[in-house]
């Protein structure tokens, strides 16, 4: 299909979703999710439009879901798009996971082919069934619209009448914002302590799993979390096997199901579906300062950043460890006078270890682990002394609150007590 054009005062008040509707004959829209690129990210990326959306839809009439990808060139009169189907195996194919988790399989090559790169562009790989083999010789014709339904009756030409009918319902639809990378809801980010009950379900037949939490933010109420299959898997590890109690998980809030609960009432509510999941947990590392560097945060915060390395020995082999430390000026005050933040100066470090996962250029899945520095100092071994006598004078000036009102009290009555001279 060639580029269709709208002035810009319809199409920026046009749903995109309505617009996929009524651009291809016979489809429902389940998910969009649109980006809008910057002026460097074309000069990067080599492209001549604005913006992407990446659509799944379900061909009416059937349970078959296939995904489309519609291309934007935006100025100040107009908005053009040009859509493709996956059968076209569109170039665009940075694709949102729950968008492509959303499509049936398919034996179509074009489409096989557009699924596989999208997957492949994801922070995990994809759900192995919905890759089929490349070497299918049948599959639907390409841009052909009687075999194809996602193509319009028209062809590649749109009618005064569908140009007519978007204008028309328009107004009925919410407008697009640039600034808008998806047009259902917003990412949220809570991170907070684990729950102490969680349920894990895992389906031998689909081989699929699911995950049901409940994390505490430090101000706020309690957050309903739901995760599937690797993240379901992942958290379920960190909390049985490595002891982790806090977690930061990004997602989407949605809906969850109604539930009748022990009085009779109907509890609706909703909860926070998983795209990426980080652990959080206590270590204490020690290493060589390999880079020093004073930065500040997002709210000009200081601290300083510091990469130290580590040589262990693991299973005969040696092996280099590598740390990233966040050091807060805070935390900067409890460090001893003698331990220097100087590249090659030894260094031991307690804190609290965020683990992120991500793929490597050869799409391995690998770990990165960041450590908030709250104890520092050369070795382990003073380290450990300076951990010790730190919560022995916690202890100490625990005690002594607690004792602080009792001292007080028998001050007080001391005091009142008479002569017991009578007159």
């Amino acid at each position: 299909m060639g580029w269709y054009t709208l002035d810009k005062q319809f199409g920026e008040a046009m749903q995109l979703k309505y617009a996929v509707s009524e651009l291809y004959d016979g489809v429902t829209v389940l998910e969009s999710h649109r980006q809008v690129y910057t002026a460097n990210e074309k000069e990067k990326y080599a492209i001549d439009y604005d913006a992407v959306s990446h659509h799944a839809v379900k061909i009416n009439g059937t349970n078959n879901i296939k995904a489309i990808v519609m291309l934007e060139r935006i100025d100040d009169k107009h908005i053009t798009y040009k859509p493709y189907s996956e059968d076209d195996c569109p170039g665009e194919a940075a694709c949102p996971k729950s968008i492509l988790d959303k499509l049936s399989p398919t034996d179509n090559t074009y489409a096989a082919e557009w699924r596989n790169k999208a997957y492949s562009l994801l922070e995990y790989p994809g759900d192995e069934s919905k890759m089929v083999n490349m070497t299918v010789t049948e599959n639907l014709h390409r841009s052909d619209p009687d075999e194809n339904p996602l193509y319009s009756r028209d062809g590649n030409e749109f009618t005064d009448a569908l140009i007519d009918a978007l204008i028309e319902h328009s107004e009925n639809y919410k407008p697009i914002k640039n600034n808008q990378s998806n047009t259902t809801m917003e990412k949220t980010t809570v991170s907070g302590f684990v729950g102490k009950n969680f349920n894990y379900n895992y389906n031998e037949e689909t081989k699929k799993s699911v995950i049901s939490l409940t994390i505490k933010p430090k101000d706020g109420d309690w957050v309903q979390i739901k995760a599937f299959n690797q993240n379901a898997d992942l958290i379920k590890n960190a909390i049985e096997n490595e002891e982790v109690k806090k977690l930061t998980i990004t997602g989407k809030m949605k809906d969850g199901k109604p539930y009748t609960n022990k009085k009779g009432d109907l509890v609706e509510y909703q909860e926070l579906v998983a795209d990426t999941v980080n652990r959080h947990k206590t270590v204490e590392v020690n290493g060589v300062i390999a880079k020093v560097e004073d930065k500040k945060t997002s709210n000009d915060k200081p601290y300083t950043h510091l990469f130290i390395k580590n040589n262990v020995a693991v299973g005969g082999v040696e092996k280099v460890e590598q740390f990233n430390i966040t050091i807060f000026q805070e935390n900067k005050k409890g460090i001893p006078k003698d331990v220097e933040l100087k590249v090659g100066q030894p260094i031991a470090i307690k804190g609290e270890a965020t683990i992120n996962r991500y793929l490597d250029k050869e799409n391995k899945v690998k770990e990165s682990t960041n450590i908030n520095a709250w104890n520092v100092d050369r070795t382990p071994t003073r380290l450990k002394e300076q951990i010790e006598n730190l919560q022995k004078n916690s202890a100490k000036k625990a005690e002594s609150q607690k004792e602080a009102p009792k001292k007080a009290a028998k001050k007080s009555t001391s005091k009142g007590k008479g002569t017991g001279m009578e007159m």
